[in-house]
């Protein structure tokens, strides 16, 4: 249970910056009172209902995070430190810049 809740919130930590970028910045979200909210629901059900079949199993969401933990950690070591957690951060931001210079509004998966 321990481990589950470390990945959960490993997983969240990972998913700021990209719940901040869909908001772009300021502070609100684009969707009004609760829209930034709303946003997060809806990139967390993108990026873990694997199979697009509208729900999200244990497995799925299990598989997400472990993916994003071994991303996050980049020695390898089975532990992701505050570094590398915002040196992850930084790679996600960097690519939704990239992306949002592009015309694509969409925040860039995880796992791309």
């Amino acid at each position: 249970m321990k481990r589950f809740l470390m990945l959960t919130a490993l997983a969240m930590v990972a998913a700021a910056p990209v719940v901040m970028a869909e908001g772009y910045g300021d502070g609100r979200g684009s969707g009004g009172h609760g829209g930034r909210g709303v946003q997060m629901l809806k990139m967390l059900f993108r990026h873990h209902d694997v199979d697009k079949d509208g729900v999200i199993t244990k497995y799925e969401f299990l598989k997400v995070s472990k993916e994003r933990f071994e991303r996050m950690d980049a020695d390898s070591d089975g532990k992701v430190t505050g570094e590398e957690a915002k040196e992850h951060a930084k790679k996600m931001k960097k690519r939704f810049m990239e992306r949002r210079k592009q015309g694509e509004g969409n925040p860039p998966s995880d796992a791309e």
